[in-house]
């Protein structure tokens, strides 16, 4: 293979490698950055805010999934569950 091939070949995987990086960090959030952000209701308006994340830290999983937000509405805290969850986004539920 010649130089040219080789640098070409390596510039693609560069490339690529560079994609996915950039796609994985994107959709990436942080949960210590959910505490204290707006949750919405399916209407959009804010109807809380994020107290805390319930993860399971038990069972074969190399990342404890999450199971649950407490959230405060008004004064009181509840939960909810993850599959109640619609969309998740940097700093907002």
């Amino acid at each position: 293979m010649s130089t040219s091939a080789r640098l070409r070949n390596r510039r693609v995987t560069l490339e690529r490698r560079a994609t996915a990086s950039k796609a994985v960090r994107t959709s990436l959030v942080s949960l210590a950055g959910l505490i204290g952000g707006p949750v919405s209701n399916q209407a959009g308006e804010e109807v809380g805010r994020v107290v805390d994340v319930v993860a399971r830290l038990y069972g074969e999983d190399s990342y404890p999934p999450v199971t649950g937000l407490i959230l405060r509405i008004g004064r009181r805290h509840t939960f909810l569950a993850a599959d109640a969850i619609g969309k998740v986004h940097a700093g907002h539920v």
